[in-house]
């Protein structure tokens, strides 16, 4: 085979974690398509695609390097029992870059840009020109990855917990692993489109059949935690943690060999909901930016699933904190925050380069951040 011609979206050594009685080769499979459940498939086989990020292999290579890096950190919070503060940016850049490199993400790029390629077309041609052909979108998810990379700074304000798998059900994992979702939303009056900065925001991703990385929106909800850690004894929660997993999933969510066949038939029925798509909405809004009148003449976005992050110990807050965003009337965690984010992620992107602690520290609007901050930055 052609050098690093199989190139995979999720990395193996997630896969591994998960093989079928720790042989590090195989993994219990259910497939969605074909309503199957496929016994010790080859892990080499799954999450994959030949040349997925194209043939020079530069991101592929890139992204084999950081796998090397997330294995270490990912060892070390499964022994740890911990996110130390070192790693919290090292953790929050393996979330986004994970959500970002997968089949879904890039084929949610490239309907979004065919999509607003339509939207600019039937906005400013006249009715005999918008027959045309619309643009090619080509290698997608590489377009993906250099749109959301620095996505992990609107992350940062968020809390994160290890949820500790104290039960005999184990936690699964998914051929799109980083699941997204918002409870409060869901049981707010506020438009259900999601978003990383929005109010109530909550990101899981499994990192073993025993833990589960969670970052969400403490001004939100209170979870009972111990030093970050979050015990689960019950069954039930397991069960309703993995749906929201299994309804995320695109084709295959996997598992090992102690998850009951009870449990599988329960998650099989869970993940074959529909996946939430893209949506446009018509709009002709004007706003300022850097004091030039701008026009936007459509938005975008992802209804949630309808299977949401809820169990026994995490509870909404009953005056819960947010900022309601005034021109969008969208409810924002903290509109410092995020107006600093934005400013980060563009400049990052325009210069090429690392978002640094050093420029959250010297942006204007650090001043402005609440208490949450001074742990990360002195």
């Amino acid at each position: 085979m052609a050098e690093n011609k199989n190139q995979h979206y999720v990395p193996k050594f997630l896969l591994r974690r998960f093989s079928a009685n720790n042989d590090e080769r195989s993994i219990n499979q259910y497939n969605k398509k074909s309503s199957r459940l496929i016994p010790q498939s080859s892990i080499d086989g799954q999450c994959s695609k030949p040349y997925f990020y194209g043939r020079n292999l530069a991101v592929e290579r890139s992204l084999m390097s950081l796998e090397g890096f997330w294995t270490k950190i990912t060892k070390d919070i499964i022994v740890d029992k911990m996110i130390g503060i070192s790693n919290v940016i090292n953790v929050l850049q393996m979330f986004s870059i994970q959500k970002s490199r997968t089949y879904v993400s890039s084929n949610d790029t490239r309907k979004l840009y065919e999509g607003s390629a339509k939207k600019v077309i039937r906005y400013f041609l006249d009715a005999d020109e918008q027959e045309r052909p619309l643009p090619i979108i080509k290698n997608s998810p590489v377009i993906s990855l250099h749109n959301h990379i620095h996505d992990w700074i609107y992350l940062f304000d968020l809390s994160q917990y290890l949820l500790i798998n104290k039960t005999k059900t184990p936690f699964i994992i998914s051929d799109d692993p980083v699941v997204e979702t918002n409870l409060f939303l869901h049981r707010s009056e506020y438009d259900q489109i999601t978003g990383i900065a929005k109010a109530g925001f909550q990101s899981l991703l499994p990192i073993s059949p025993n833990i589960c990385i969670l970052v969400q929106d403490s001004s939100v909800y209170h979870l009972y935690h111990e030093n970050g850690s979050v015990f689960l004894n019950k069954n039930s929660d397991i069960i309703k943690i993995n749906k929201v997993i299994a309804s995320n999933s695109h084709q295959n969510f996997y598992f090992n060999e102690k998850l009951i066949d009870k449990d599988i038939q329960i998650l099989a029925e869970t993940s074959k909901r529909e996946q939430p798509a893209i949506s446009f909405f018509e709009s002709e809004d004007y706003f300022s930016e850097g004091g030039k009148i701008s026009k936007s003449i459509c938005h975008y976005g992802k209804h949630p699933s309808s299977i949401h992050l809820d169990f026994s110990l995490l509870k909404l807050k009953k005056r819960p904190k947010f900022h309601h965003e005034v021109i969008s009337g969208q409810p924002l965690r903290d509109y410092e925050w995020h107006m600093l984010a934005r400013d980060l992620q563009r400049k990052a992107h325009a210069s090429r380069s690392d978002i640094t602690v050093e420029m959250i520290r010297d942006h204007p609007l650090f001043p402005h951040l609440g208490k949450w901050i001074e742990k990360y930055v002195r």
